[in-house]
Formats: structure tokens, sequence, C-alpha cells
């Protein structure tokens, strides 16, 4: 069903859940061929799908993944394939406010924090949501200068490393309890303990990818994105601060984030030597990067990883979040999955 462990494309054959070979089989509704990313897929599809769009059927294989049902005959193969991907977000984007203002509720605002750290993205709104997304992903992709496209997705590691960065220091939680919600980056280094220019650089950096809002010239606030990073644990920053080893208790989201932009990142880097090697280089990736040859769950029992070790089990609880209870994965719940986990290591503890 999957393409790579990255991608799943849109053309997959409703008869048998298998890519096409031909041009007509691998043509979409809409005159174009969409390639959607796997973690947006995962995180924002509901368990089922009510949806009598023609374009979104369950896939036989899995009735709880809604693929993109193929055109059984192309109409024509020269179609302007940015017209076919406007085209697809017009219409999306029509529907999905529609879907709005029916439920009495205004479109989401980049600049606006969430309310509450909760989201809307359920059945029909999560499923024109991935569209949108997908379609808007490729027009970039298509009229962008390849070189810049490239050159954003290899600088990628930045964004992983400000993103933790600013959970670990609790900075999404330090503008929350702000009287205006927003600080001036004199304020936000203090409240941080971190070198004042360092800060604004990476806040300024992350801004200008639309996570944070910068209201003034060095004044901050959270927005639409970064506050879905706030902990939301019951503790203030300072309580926090007290009991570091409990800030990721219930904020399994942020948890998340730290973790990735933490071991996973680092781990990342070694990806390329570990293959070349052929496995010789050590163990895993995360063996190399580390320079350890302890597993990675008996790592995280040494003392010194305490903390980490913590975020972890925080982190697979704030996974279960993406997944309904119904979701399976060759006959078994992904929920179960870190109950597994669990049993085969002692470190990992659930919460």
């Amino acid at each position: 069903m999957w393409d790579s462990p990255g991608e799943i494309s849109s053309y997959e054959s409703a008869e048998n859940g298998r890519h096409g070979s031909s041009d007509d089989e691998r043509t979409f509704k809409y005159g174009i061929k969409l390639t959607f990313n796997w973690a947006q897929r995962t995180m924002s599809m509901p368990a089922t799908s009510t949806s009598q769009d023609p374009m979104l059927i369950p896939s036989p294989s899995n009735s709880a993944w809604p693929i993109i049902q193929p055109a059984k005959k192309a109409t024509t193969t020269t179609a302007d394939p940015l017209s076919a991907i406007v085209s697809i977000i017009s219409s999306s984007t029509k529907e999905l406010q529609m879907l709005y203002a029916e439920n009495g509720s205004q479109t989401p605002r980049l600049d606006e924090p969430l309310t509450g750290g909760a989201s809307s993205y359920t059945g029909r709104v999560a499923e024109l949501s991935e569209l949108i997304v997908a379609a808007a992903n490729q027009l970039i992709a298509t009229v962008r200068d390849p070189k810049e496209v490239l050159w954003e997705d290899v600088t990628s590691m930045f964004m992983s490393a400000a993103l933790g960065f600013v959970v670990d220091v609790d900075i999404p939680d330090v503008l929350e309890e702000a009287p205006n919600q927003a600080l001036h980056v004199r304020d936000i280094a203090s409240a941080v303990d971190c070198d004042q220019a360092y800060v604004v650089r990476i806040l300024r950096y992350l801004a200008s990818r639309h996570v944070f809002r910068e209201v003034t010239p060095d004044v901050f606030a959270n927005n639409r994105l970064s506050s879905a990073l706030i902990k939301r644990n019951g503790k203030t920053v300072s309580e926090m601060k007290s009991e570091p080893m409990e800030k990721f208790t219930d904020a399994g989201f942020a948890a998340l984030i730290g973790e990735l932009g933490g071991e996973a990142l680092k781990s990342s880097s070694a990806i390329g030597e570990f293959v070349k090697s052929r496995g010789k280089a050590g163990a895993t990736p995360f063996n190399i990067a580390w320079e350890t040859e302890k597993p990675l769950w008996e790592w995280y029992e040494l003392p010194e990883n305490a903390w980490r070790h913590k975020r972890f089990n925080a982190a697979m609880k704030g996974l279960n979040l993406f997944f309904d209870d119904q979701v399976f994965l060759n006959g078994e719940s992904l929920i179960l999955v870190p109950i597994h986990l669990a049993n085969s290591f002692h470190s990992v503890r659930l919460e």
C-alpha cells in the first residue's frame, strides 16, 4: 500500500489496493496525481470515513484509511497541472469554508492561538485539510526553483532543532503566562535563562516559518502553531522549573516534539553512515550517533538519561493522541504498540 516509509500516492487502485501502472490508472479525478505525506495522513484521518465524496473511498485492504479513487479512464493527459492543482485547492477550500459556516465557527486564523490546545480536524474537515495541503505542497514543489526546494529540505534539521529547543526551555508556556500573552525577547531570554542574541534568532527563524508571531520588532507571541506546543499540564512555568523531571507529565505532544528534536534528530544524522557500512558501523544509527553499544531502552535506564526517559514515556502517550482507538494495522491496534513496548522493556512505563 505504501510508496515508501514517507509517502503515499493518490493513484492507488480502488480494486486491489495496488498502484496502477499506466498513465490512465494514475490520473487523479482532476487530471493530476497528488502525493500525500505519510505523517499527515496517519495523524489527520479518522478511523472510518463517512464521506460520500467519490474521490475518497475506504481501502479494501484497510477500511481505516480512506484513499483517493483514481479515474477509470483519463479524460486527458495534457491538462495543465497547475490549473488542476489550483482547482483542487479552490474547490476544497470553498467546501471547508462552508463546513465551518454550517457549524457556526470561523475558519482557522494563523495569528490566533488554539483555544484550549484543541483542534477540530476530524471527519470531512480532516479530509479536506489533507487534500488542500497535499495540493498546496505540490503546487509549491512544481513552481519553485528545484534548488530552493531541496535547499529547504536539506536544512530542515534546523527546524527540528529549533522546535526542540523552544519546547525544552518552555518558551510557548512563558508566552502563555505573559500579561498580554506577548513579550519582548529580552524578557523571554531572561525567563528561560538563555542568551538574548540567540533566542531572538531562533524565534525569528520559527516565526518566518509560521511558528510564533513577531507582533512588533523583537516582541513575540504564540500563534496557532506555537500554541500547540504549550504543555497544558496544569503546571506553571515556575513549577516546571522547580520539578524539571515532571515537566512533560500530561504534556504528550510537547514531549513528542522534544523527543523528535532531541534523540531522534541526533540519531538521524547517522543514517547515512549506518547504511553505507551495511550495519557494521553500529547496531543502529542511534548507537552510532550517541556512541553507545546499549539498546535504546537500556540507554534510557541510565541515571543520566532519567529526564529523557520520562520525556520518552510522555511522548509515547502523546503519540496515541493522533490515532482513533479503532485504527488498525495488520489486524493490530496501533494503540497497543506502546503497551507491547512496556511489556518487553521495563523502562517503558505508561502513565
